[in-house]
């Protein structure tokens, strides 16, 4: 099973990890996987796009 959550968003981060905690009582394996891009116009591009 995974959990997933944006990891820029405090609120999902603590959400998730309740989650995680009420769900399996720990932890086993942990990926944290978060990304950017640099030069491609992802950062200007607006929430709609």
């Amino acid at each position: 099973m995974q959990i997933k959550c944006n990891v820029t968003s405090i609120l999902e981060v603590k959400a998730a990890a309740e989650l995680t905690r009420k769900k399996f009582g720990k932890v086993d394996i942990l990926i944290n996987c978060a990304g950017d891009a640099k030069n491609n116009g992802v950062l200007n591009m607006s929430d709609d796009e």
